[in-house]
């Protein structure tokens, strides 16, 4: 095995881990901040300037909203001339992957849901520096994009 094969992916100042899916819109991985945090790494499909401009609203609300339900963004850079989003890392299941393994008692249902309206609602009156709406609204709020962490809370 040649050096190269050993050392670690870098993106910026982040060591990638794995990768955690490919989708429509580009690359996701999980990797290591230097505080030795884990976080994700939300990078486009390369070659397509609208995935970057995408990439690049998504950090630009991320980055306004601090709400317990919403995974906070925690950076947003350049590399290799490609946008990177820095999201934390939660720990837990998809509510997609928790149905999946049958019903959910109404009470877990409940708080779910609660939690999820309530981060909708922040996005929904996010405002810009001046106090602007920014006119957000969550166009994919699907199972599969809800995470529900070990510590009980959606996100």
């Amino acid at each position: 095995m040649s050096v190269r094969q050993c050392e670690r992916m870098k993106v910026g100042d982040y060591e990638v881990i794995s990768d955690l899916g490919v989708g429509g819109m580009g690359t996701v991985r999980l990797a290591r901040a230097p505080t030795g945090r884990c976080v994700v790494l939300k990078q486009p499909h390369p070659g397509d300037p609208s995935l970057n401009e995408l990439l690049v609203d998504e950090a630009r609300v991320g980055l306004r909203l601090k709400h317990p339900h919403i995974v906070e963004t925690r950076d947003f850079f350049e590399h290799d001339g490609q946008p990177v989003l820095v999201v934390a890392y939660v720990s837990g299941a998809s509510l997609a992957d928790l149905r999946n393994q049958g019903p959910l008692p109404m009470p877990v249902v409940c708080r779910i849901g609660r939690q999820i309206a309530s981060a909708l609602d922040a996005i929904h009156k996010a405002t810009d520096p001046q106090g602007r709406p920014l006119n957000v609204v969550h166009r994919d709020v699907t199972p599969a994009n809800i995470m529900v962490g070990h510590d009980g809370n959606a996100r």
